[in-house]
Order: structure tokens, then sequence, then C-alpha cells
């Protein structure tokens, strides 16, 4: 179904909703050095999640306003 590694669906599983914390605990379950790409993870799903959240509440205010 997926061409993706399992260990990177978990860990980016994870990341998303566990965050920071869980991600590299899940990674080294697959493997020990994994620990720090299971780390970016979920920094970076932090980094992006907030600003494509407030990206949305902008653009959704937007559209309210064009209606009501």
């Amino acid at each position: 179904m997926l061409k993706a590694p399992m260990f990177l669906i978990a860990t980016s599983s994870q990341a998303n909703i566990g965050g920071v914390v869980s991600a590299p605990i899940v990674a080294t379950v697959y493997q020990k050095s994994l620990a720090p790409v299971g780390l970016l993870m979920g920094v970076m799903g932090n980094v992006f999640g907030v600003y494509f959240g407030l990206l949305t509440a902008w653009i959704l205010s937007i559209v309210g306003s064009l209606y009501f």
C-alpha cells in the first residue's frame, strides 16, 4: 500500500499525536540511531502546526467577514 518504511510511518504518526516527547521513543524501537529523526519530526510538526493553524484562522476570519 505505502512504499514508506514502517518506522517512518509509525514515528510520523506518533509525532503528530504525541509530539516531541514520544516520537523519539517510537523511533528508537525500530533502531537506536533514529532518535534524532523522531525528535526532528516532532519539532517540525510543532513549528509547522502553529503557523498553519494561524494561517487557517486568518483565512477563515476573512471568509467569515465576507458573509457576515
